[in-house]
């Protein structure tokens, strides 16, 4: 798997502005079948076992292979989170994961900050 680096505001909706695209044997696979999961989550911390963000996946586009990240809504923490997204077969004995990447979440400065 390729993987890109975005950049996002807090709170905001979030759509992949680029697809992945998963290929196993190099061939493409509906991973939207019965037996395929996958799954993403960030993290803003590794060390922290509870994710920062569970994403959801636009399903049309892992019919065709390709797996677009969706999230709503960002967390409001600004910082550098880590991802890793995993599909699994387990009929098959598959099992990929992507190399971990960096999603940068930015203060919106447009949207009042609650007082501490």
């Amino acid at each position: 798997m390729t993987v890109p680096t975005w950049t996002a505001k807090a709170n905001d909706r979030f759509r992949a502005p680029q697809a992945i695209h998963l290929q196993i044997d190099g061939e493409d696979v509906d991973l939207t079948g019965p037996d395929w999961t996958v799954t993403s989550q960030a993290r803003l911390d590794p060390s922290n076992i509870d994710p920062a963000i569970e994403f959801e996946f636009d399903q049309e586009q892992l019919a065709l292979s390709k797996i677009v990240l969706l999230a709503d809504p960002l967390p409001d923490t600004p910082g550098d989170y880590e991802i890793d997204i995993e599909a699994e077969n387990p009929t098959l004995e598959i099992r990929q994961s992507s190399q971990t990447f960096t999603l940068r979440i930015e203060a919106d400065v447009t949207r009042p900050v609650p007082a501490p």
